[in-house]
Protein backbone atom coordinates (compact mmCIF):
# COMPACT_ATOMS: atom_id res chain seq x y z
CA UNK A 1 0.00 0.00 0.00
CA UNK A 2 2.70 2.34 0.74
CA UNK A 3 4.56 2.19 -2.19
CA UNK A 4 1.40 2.40 -4.39
CA UNK A 5 0.32 5.50 -2.63
CA UNK A 6 3.60 7.04 -3.23
CA UNK A 7 3.78 5.84 -6.66
CA UNK A 8 0.50 7.38 -7.35
CA UNK A 9 2.19 10.63 -4.96
CA UNK A 10 4.73 11.41 -7.73
CA UNK A 11 2.37 10.65 -10.75
CA UNK A 12 0.10 14.12 -9.15
CA UNK A 13 2.96 15.64 -8.17
CA UNK A 14 4.65 15.53 -12.10
CA UNK A 15 2.00 16.09 -14.20
CA UNK A 16 1.25 18.83 -12.79
CA UNK A 17 4.73 20.12 -12.56
CA UNK A 18 4.93 19.28 -16.59
CA UNK A 19 1.73 20.74 -18.08
CA UNK A 20 2.94 24.36 -17.27
CA UNK A 21 2.92 26.23 -20.41
CA UNK A 22 6.86 26.92 -20.67
CA UNK A 23 8.49 23.84 -19.12
CA UNK A 24 12.20 24.93 -18.75
CA UNK A 25 15.39 23.34 -17.56
CA UNK A 26 14.59 24.49 -13.46
CA UNK A 27 10.62 23.20 -13.74
CA UNK A 28 12.05 19.70 -15.04
CA UNK A 29 14.74 19.71 -12.34
CA UNK A 30 12.15 20.12 -9.57
CA UNK A 31 9.86 17.79 -11.37
CA UNK A 32 12.50 15.66 -10.95
CA UNK A 33 13.38 16.34 -7.50
CA UNK A 34 9.68 16.09 -6.45
CA UNK A 35 9.16 12.69 -8.53
CA UNK A 36 11.88 11.41 -6.07
CA UNK A 37 10.84 12.69 -2.71
CA UNK A 38 7.22 11.82 -3.18
CA UNK A 39 8.39 7.82 -4.11
CA UNK A 40 11.01 7.88 -1.32
CA UNK A 41 7.67 9.63 1.24
CA UNK A 42 5.50 7.77 3.23
CA UNK A 43 3.75 11.11 4.15
CA UNK A 44 0.26 10.28 2.40
CA UNK A 45 0.13 6.87 3.67
CA UNK A 46 0.48 8.39 7.02
CA UNK A 47 -2.11 10.72 6.18
CA UNK A 48 -4.57 7.67 4.91
CA UNK A 49 -3.53 5.68 8.19
CA UNK A 50 -4.89 8.24 10.08
CA UNK A 51 -8.01 8.97 8.05
CA UNK A 52 -8.96 5.35 8.26
CA UNK A 53 -7.78 4.33 11.99
CA UNK A 54 -8.98 7.58 13.83
CA UNK A 55 -12.38 8.04 12.00
CA UNK A 56 -13.51 4.60 9.60
CA UNK A 57 -16.11 4.62 7.23
CA UNK A 58 -17.69 8.18 7.03
CA UNK A 59 -21.28 8.22 5.47
CA UNK A 60 -22.50 11.37 4.13
CA UNK A 61 -24.45 13.52 6.93
CA UNK A 62 -23.91 10.90 9.52
CA UNK A 63 -22.11 11.40 12.86
CA UNK A 64 -18.97 10.17 11.83
CA UNK A 65 -19.18 12.72 8.57
CA UNK A 66 -18.58 15.52 11.16
CA UNK A 67 -15.54 13.96 12.45
CA UNK A 68 -13.72 13.35 9.38
CA UNK A 69 -14.12 17.29 8.93
CA UNK A 70 -12.20 18.05 12.09
CA UNK A 71 -9.85 15.72 11.42
CA UNK A 72 -9.44 17.21 7.81
CA UNK A 73 -9.22 21.05 9.12
CA UNK A 74 -6.98 19.45 11.62
CA UNK A 75 -4.68 17.42 9.41
CA UNK A 76 -4.59 21.03 6.78
CA UNK A 77 -3.06 22.83 10.10
CA UNK A 78 -0.85 20.10 11.05
CA UNK A 79 0.97 20.25 7.47
CA UNK A 80 1.05 24.18 7.43
CA UNK A 81 -1.52 25.03 5.24
CA UNK A 82 -1.81 28.90 5.47
CA UNK A 83 -5.74 29.06 4.34
CA UNK A 84 -8.65 26.24 5.54
CA UNK A 85 -11.92 26.67 5.11
CA UNK A 86 -15.41 24.83 4.62
CA UNK A 87 -18.27 25.11 2.30
CA UNK A 88 -21.55 23.89 3.28
CA UNK A 89 -23.13 21.71 1.17
CA UNK A 90 -27.40 20.27 1.69
CA UNK A 91 -27.53 16.59 1.10
CA UNK A 92 -30.13 13.74 1.73
CA UNK A 93 -28.75 11.81 4.81
CA UNK A 94 -29.18 7.95 3.64
CA UNK A 95 -29.32 5.73 6.55
CA UNK A 96 -29.83 1.62 6.20
CA UNK A 97 -30.91 -0.35 9.03
CA UNK A 98 -31.58 -3.68 8.41
CA UNK A 99 -30.56 -5.63 5.31
CA UNK A 100 -30.64 -9.69 4.76
CA UNK A 101 -31.90 -11.94 2.08
CA UNK A 102 -32.30 -15.57 1.70
CA UNK A 103 -33.38 -18.29 -0.77
CA UNK A 104 -36.65 -19.06 0.25
CA UNK A 105 -36.93 -22.52 -2.68
CA UNK A 106 -36.16 -24.50 -4.21
CA UNK A 107 -33.04 -24.94 -1.95
CA UNK A 108 -33.24 -22.73 1.15
CA UNK A 109 -30.60 -20.70 2.42
CA UNK A 110 -29.42 -16.88 3.60
CA UNK A 111 -27.76 -15.21 1.28
CA UNK A 112 -25.31 -12.02 1.66
CA UNK A 113 -26.58 -8.62 0.59
CA UNK A 114 -26.18 -5.04 1.22
CA UNK A 115 -29.04 -2.00 0.25
CA UNK A 116 -27.45 -0.05 -2.84
CA UNK A 117 -26.90 3.20 -1.24
CA UNK A 118 -30.35 5.26 -1.90
CA UNK A 119 -32.39 2.18 -2.45
CA UNK A 120 -36.06 2.66 -0.52
CA UNK A 121 -37.21 -0.03 1.87
CA UNK A 122 -38.92 -3.20 1.43
CA UNK A 123 -42.36 -3.33 2.84
CA UNK A 124 -42.49 -4.89 6.71
CA UNK A 125 -41.30 -8.23 6.95
CA UNK A 126 -39.96 -8.07 3.61
CA UNK A 127 -40.58 -9.09 0.08
CA UNK A 128 -40.96 -12.60 -0.78
CA UNK A 129 -41.58 -13.06 -4.52
CA UNK A 130 -40.15 -15.33 -7.52
CA UNK A 131 -37.06 -14.02 -8.99
CA UNK A 132 -36.21 -13.66 -12.93
CA UNK A 133 -32.73 -14.02 -13.73
CA UNK A 134 -30.92 -11.91 -16.88
CA UNK A 135 -27.61 -12.63 -18.17
CA UNK A 136 -27.11 -8.67 -18.16
CA UNK A 137 -28.66 -5.01 -18.48
CA UNK A 138 -29.53 -5.50 -22.24
CA UNK A 139 -31.45 -8.64 -21.76
CA UNK A 140 -33.35 -6.86 -19.21
CA UNK A 141 -33.95 -4.29 -21.34
CA UNK A 142 -35.14 -6.52 -23.74
CA UNK A 143 -38.32 -7.64 -21.72
CA UNK A 144 -41.88 -6.18 -22.46
CA UNK A 145 -42.73 -3.32 -19.94
CA UNK A 146 -44.92 -4.79 -17.11
CA UNK A 147 -43.75 -8.31 -17.97
CA UNK A 148 -42.26 -8.67 -14.66
CA UNK A 149 -44.86 -7.73 -12.15
CA UNK A 150 -44.64 -9.36 -9.06
CA UNK A 151 -41.39 -10.58 -9.67
CA UNK A 152 -37.90 -9.60 -8.27
CA UNK A 153 -35.30 -9.20 -11.23
CA UNK A 154 -31.38 -10.15 -11.20
CA UNK A 155 -29.18 -9.23 -12.91
CA UNK A 156 -26.06 -11.14 -12.59
CA UNK A 157 -22.93 -10.14 -15.25
CA UNK A 158 -19.75 -10.41 -13.82
CA UNK A 159 -17.38 -7.15 -13.67
CA UNK A 160 -14.47 -8.05 -15.78
CA UNK A 161 -10.88 -7.48 -14.32
CA UNK A 162 -8.74 -4.84 -15.62
CA UNK A 163 -5.53 -3.66 -14.19
CA UNK A 164 -6.72 -0.23 -15.02
CA UNK A 165 -10.34 -0.60 -13.61
CA UNK A 166 -11.98 -0.10 -17.17
CA UNK A 167 -14.58 -3.11 -16.04
CA UNK A 168 -15.62 -1.07 -13.38
CA UNK A 169 -18.10 1.08 -15.42
CA UNK A 170 -19.68 -0.83 -17.85
CA UNK A 171 -20.45 -3.12 -14.52
CA UNK A 172 -21.74 -0.59 -12.43
CA UNK A 173 -24.39 0.56 -15.19
CA UNK A 174 -26.74 -2.41 -13.38
CA UNK A 175 -26.20 -0.62 -10.21
CA UNK A 176 -26.51 2.96 -11.44
CA UNK A 177 -29.70 2.35 -13.66
CA UNK A 178 -31.27 -1.11 -12.76
CA UNK A 179 -33.46 -0.19 -10.32
CA UNK A 180 -35.30 2.61 -12.77
CA UNK A 181 -35.18 0.00 -15.81
CA UNK A 182 -36.52 -3.11 -13.51
CA UNK A 183 -39.35 -0.78 -12.19
CA UNK A 184 -40.11 0.34 -15.91
CA UNK A 185 -40.49 -3.85 -16.08
CA UNK A 186 -42.73 -4.09 -13.39
CA UNK A 187 -40.26 -5.83 -10.96
CA UNK A 188 -41.14 -5.14 -7.24
CA UNK A 189 -37.56 -5.06 -6.55
CA UNK A 190 -33.82 -5.43 -8.12
CA UNK A 191 -30.88 -7.53 -6.94
CA UNK A 192 -27.39 -7.52 -8.68
CA UNK A 193 -23.98 -9.25 -8.71
CA UNK A 194 -22.10 -6.81 -6.53
CA UNK A 195 -19.67 -4.54 -8.70
CA UNK A 196 -16.63 -6.01 -8.20
CA UNK A 197 -13.97 -8.88 -8.75
CA UNK A 198 -13.28 -10.25 -5.42
CA UNK A 199 -14.37 -13.79 -4.13
CA UNK A 200 -15.19 -12.74 -0.21
CA UNK A 201 -18.98 -12.72 0.77
CA UNK A 202 -18.87 -9.29 1.60
CA UNK A 203 -21.61 -7.20 -0.64
CA UNK A 204 -20.36 -4.22 -2.60
CA UNK A 205 -22.84 -1.38 -1.85
CA UNK A 206 -22.11 2.42 -3.68
CA UNK A 207 -25.15 4.67 -5.03
CA UNK A 208 -28.06 3.95 -7.51
CA UNK A 209 -30.29 5.97 -8.57
CA UNK A 210 -33.68 6.69 -8.94
CA UNK A 211 -36.72 8.84 -11.41
CA UNK A 212 -39.22 10.49 -10.12
CA UNK A 213 -41.42 9.72 -12.68
CA UNK A 214 -40.64 5.80 -12.33
CA UNK A 215 -42.00 3.45 -8.92
CA UNK A 216 -38.80 3.15 -6.69
CA UNK A 217 -38.04 -0.61 -5.89
CA UNK A 218 -35.69 -1.73 -3.20
CA UNK A 219 -32.51 -3.01 -4.84
CA UNK A 220 -29.39 -5.19 -3.20
CA UNK A 221 -26.39 -6.59 -4.22
CA UNK A 222 -25.47 -10.04 -3.76
CA UNK A 223 -22.02 -10.86 -2.55
CA UNK A 224 -20.02 -12.48 -5.28
CA UNK A 225 -20.23 -16.32 -3.92
CA UNK A 226 -23.84 -15.62 -3.53
CA UNK A 227 -24.03 -14.32 -6.75
CA UNK A 228 -22.73 -17.61 -8.28
CA UNK A 229 -24.96 -19.86 -5.58
CA UNK A 230 -28.07 -18.16 -7.22
CA UNK A 231 -26.90 -18.99 -10.84
CA UNK A 232 -26.19 -22.31 -10.14
CA UNK A 233 -29.64 -22.57 -8.57
CA UNK A 234 -31.68 -21.41 -11.44
CA UNK A 235 -29.52 -23.70 -13.47
CA UNK A 236 -31.84 -26.61 -11.57
CA UNK A 237 -34.23 -25.12 -13.78
CA UNK A 238 -37.13 -24.87 -11.75
CA UNK A 239 -38.63 -21.66 -9.90
CA UNK A 240 -36.49 -19.59 -7.70
CA UNK A 241 -38.61 -17.67 -4.63
CA UNK A 242 -36.12 -14.99 -2.59
CA UNK A 243 -36.88 -13.19 0.45
CA UNK A 244 -35.19 -9.86 0.41
CA UNK A 245 -35.36 -7.52 3.55
CA UNK A 246 -34.57 -4.22 3.58
CA UNK A 247 -35.40 -1.15 6.13
CA UNK A 248 -33.38 2.25 5.21
CA UNK A 249 -34.56 5.73 5.70
CA UNK A 250 -33.16 9.59 4.14
CA UNK A 251 -32.89 12.75 6.63
CA UNK A 252 -33.71 15.65 3.43
CA UNK A 253 -31.83 18.60 3.83
CA UNK A 254 -28.95 17.57 6.52
CA UNK A 255 -26.09 20.30 5.89
CA UNK A 256 -22.45 18.95 5.49
CA UNK A 257 -18.96 20.78 4.57
CA UNK A 258 -16.61 20.42 2.14
CA UNK A 259 -13.24 20.77 3.83
CA UNK A 260 -10.63 23.22 2.05
CA UNK A 261 -7.22 23.67 2.22
CA UNK A 262 -4.81 25.81 0.63
CA UNK A 263 -0.86 26.58 0.16
CA UNK A 264 -1.12 30.45 -1.39
CA UNK A 265 1.16 30.80 -4.48
CA UNK A 266 4.23 33.56 -3.97
CA UNK A 267 3.35 35.27 -7.77
CA UNK A 268 0.11 34.49 -8.98
CA UNK A 269 -2.27 33.57 -5.92
CA UNK A 270 -5.55 34.41 -7.83
CA UNK A 271 -4.49 31.22 -9.95
CA UNK A 272 -5.66 27.92 -8.57
CA UNK A 273 -4.38 24.72 -9.13
CA UNK A 274 -7.05 22.86 -7.75
CA UNK A 275 -6.80 18.49 -6.80
CA UNK A 276 -8.78 16.72 -4.88
CA UNK A 277 -10.59 13.65 -3.45
CA UNK A 278 -13.91 13.08 -1.42
CA UNK A 279 -13.58 12.80 2.09
CA UNK A 280 -16.58 10.85 2.89
CA UNK A 281 -17.23 6.97 2.40
CA UNK A 282 -19.31 4.21 2.18
CA UNK A 283 -20.50 2.45 5.70
CA UNK A 284 -19.32 -0.80 4.88
CA UNK A 285 -15.30 -0.13 4.94
CA UNK A 286 -12.99 2.33 5.68
CA UNK A 287 -12.84 3.97 2.92
CA UNK A 288 -9.10 3.72 2.23
CA UNK A 289 -9.26 3.95 -1.85
CA UNK A 290 -12.89 5.37 -2.45
CA UNK A 291 -11.59 7.78 -1.55
CA UNK A 292 -9.37 7.84 1.09
CA UNK A 293 -6.13 7.43 -0.79
CA UNK A 294 -6.99 10.63 -2.96
CA UNK A 295 -7.65 12.75 0.23
CA UNK A 296 -3.90 11.72 1.75
CA UNK A 297 -2.13 11.64 -2.30
CA UNK A 298 -3.28 15.61 -2.71
CA UNK A 299 -2.70 16.77 0.85
CA UNK A 300 0.61 15.18 0.54
CA UNK A 301 1.55 16.52 -2.66
CA UNK A 302 0.40 20.44 -1.60
CA UNK A 303 2.74 19.85 1.29
CA UNK A 304 5.57 18.10 -0.18
CA UNK A 305 5.97 20.40 -3.31
CA UNK A 306 5.80 23.31 -0.60
CA UNK A 307 8.86 21.94 1.76
CA UNK A 308 10.88 20.67 -0.73
CA UNK A 309 10.87 23.62 -2.92
CA UNK A 310 11.38 25.65 0.42
CA UNK A 311 8.78 28.31 -1.09
CA UNK A 312 5.13 28.63 -1.70
CA UNK A 313 4.61 27.68 -5.10
CA UNK A 314 4.51 30.18 -7.80
CA UNK A 315 0.28 29.69 -7.96
CA UNK A 316 -2.05 28.35 -5.20
CA UNK A 317 -2.52 25.29 -4.83
CA UNK A 318 -6.27 24.15 -3.45
CA UNK A 319 -6.94 21.13 -1.75
CA UNK A 320 -10.59 20.32 -1.79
Amino acid sequence: MKKTLTSLLAAVMVTGAVTAQDVTIETKTNAAMLRDTALKSDLSYDILESLTTEIGPRLTGSPADYKAQAWAVAKFKELGFDKIYKEAVVIPYWQRHHESGSVVAPFPQNMHITALGGSVSTPDGGLEAEVIEFANMQALEAVADGSLVGKIAYVSDVMERHIEGAGYGPAGMKRRAGPVLAAKKGASALLIRSVGTDSHRNPHTGATRYDDSVTKIPAAALSNPDADQLSRIFKRGEPVVFNLNLKTSVVENVTTYSVIGEITGREAPDEIVAIGGHLDSWDLGTGAIDDGAGVAITMATAALIRDKLKQPPRRTIRVV
